[in-house]
């Protein structure tokens, strides 16, 4: 039995309104021969056998149990159904359909950073027999040898003493929070709601999928002092406020933080998440798209800061302890669901950059990459990951209007930056079926 710590929140709150879920598609040279990818996924088991785990009930909580079921591989686009009989209880689904590989995955077991190392491993021992059994595993999590710091979790060492926080700097936390409270619009009340423009209609949702050369991206980036994740926010909130001239609301923006390097576990199997906030107020407005990115940055930084976000572990760790303290699953599930609502409001869209794929010599053979994650209470949400020379964008949204995604494409548009629009579809994410 694994006890449900840090990742309690997903699994308390998941459920048909909340999926807490996202799938990863992987687009290859030719079409997946599925006997080599039903023995990839079976190799790859093995290097993560701490994913291999079903969930489990009791009057109490929640909690993981060894999986020992076969992991089937199934040939379909259709988002799997995660923790079903049909997935022989598994949080975790690989499926396949013409050139495209899947990965589903609900968030309590790992976020996106753990998710891509299992995709990494998965790729190359797939590449390794259907294409060069030469292949070098040089920065791929192969073999079997696991190391501890994948499996030890630093909230738990926290909560029971093993592990002491620094102390904090009462004066200096307090300062900065403050300023990263304004930075995210918190004193203006709740930011810009995209669902309430009456030009659209929120129906079912929608994704785009763009490629951007990652050279050129680069290139522009150096020159606007600002990461991908920063510019690419920057111009959605920059479009939003062109189409909304009249609007008093903050445009708001929620960018996630993976939390392993303050934590030093940066191979923790977990979901260590943050969110920061950044707000595009009248301050940032009255700037150059260059200054614009350079305060952008900065705020990104302040609220990175590690002595911050470590602050911020120390009162998640308050919580937790809170929630299993809790005597009953439905107790746990309406703090869960409280602290859920308390984000509600906060953000006009999302941005999540993942980073480089880092797929070693296996991405040679990677034509297209896309993270669709569930879209929850924001209006959009841009996912962003690189791989084989290109941004791969994940634009999704809860409407069917092309209004904001148009508005989108004209900034890249203005600031010279050239895109290919890959596909557009329904958005697609697994559900999570817990017991």
């Amino acid at each position: 039995m694994e006890k449900i710590i840090s990742e309690s929140t997903y699994f308390y709150t998941a459920g048909e309104e909340n999926a807490e879920s996202y799938r990863i598609t992987l687009r290859l040279q030719d079409a997946i021969d599925g006997k080599l990818l039903q023995e990839a996924v079976d190799r790859m088991a093995q290097r993560y056998p701490y994913y291999m785990v079903k969930c489990e009930r009791n009057e109490r909580e929640y909690y993981l149990e060894r999986n020992t079921a076969p992991i089937v591989v199934k040939h379909t686009d259709e988002p799997a159904r995660l923790g079903s009989r049909e997935n022989n209880e598994y949080l975790f689904a690989v499926t396949y359909f013409e050139d495209a590989i899947y990965l589903n995955m609900f968030h309590g077991l790992t976020d996106g950073n753990g998710a891509m190392e299992m995709l990494r491993t998965l790729v190359y021992y797939y590449c390794l027999t259907r294409y060069d059994s030469s292949l070098s595993s040089e920065g791929i999590r192969a073999g079997i040898e696991i190391s501890k710091e994948e499996t030890v979790n630093p909230y738990e060492e926290i909560m029971s003493g093993k592990r002491k926080l620094p102390e904090p700097n009462v004066e200096f936390i307090k300062k900065c929070s403050s300023r990263v409270q304004k930075n995210g619009g918190f004193d203006k009340g709740k930011a810009l709601n995209l669902h309430e423009d009456t030009r659209i209609h929120v129906t079912e949702p929608v994704h785009y999928a763009l490629r951007i050369s990652e050279k050129e991206m680069m290139q522009y980036c150096h020159r606007q002092d600002g990461s991908p994740g920063v510019v690419l926010s920057l111009m959605m909130a920059r479009a939003i406020d062109r189409l909304n001239p009249e609007n008093e609301s903050s445009i708001v923006a929620g960018m996630a933080i993976n939390l392993r390097p303050a934590l030093d576990t940066p191979q923790y199997k977990g979901s260590p998440i943050g969110i920061t906030f950044l707000s595009y107020d009248d301050v940032i407005k009255a700037k150059p798209f260059t200054t614009q990115a350079t305060a952008y940055r900065g705020r990104l930084i302040l609220a990175s800061d590690k002595e911050l976000l470590l602050a911020g572990v120390g009162n998640a760790c308050k919580y937790y302890t809170m929630m299993d303290q809790l005597p009953t699953v439905e107790a746990k599930r309406a703090m869960a669901n409280k602290m859920r609502e308390s984000f509600m409001g906060r953000t006009s869209y999302v941005v999540s950059y993942v980073g480089q794929a880092k797929m070693g010599e296996a991405e040679r053979y990677v034509k297209e990459i896309q993270i669709e994650n569930e879209l929850g209470n924001d209006g959009i949400v841009i996912e962003v990951i690189a791989a084989n020379g290109y941004f791969f964008l994940e634009f999704a949204q809860q409407w069917e209007e092309e209004l904001y995604f148009q508005g989108f494409c004209e900034e890249l548009t203005a600031q010279g930056i050239g895109y290919e629009v890959l596909s557009y579809g329904s958005h697609c994410v697994p559900c999570a079926c817990l017991p």
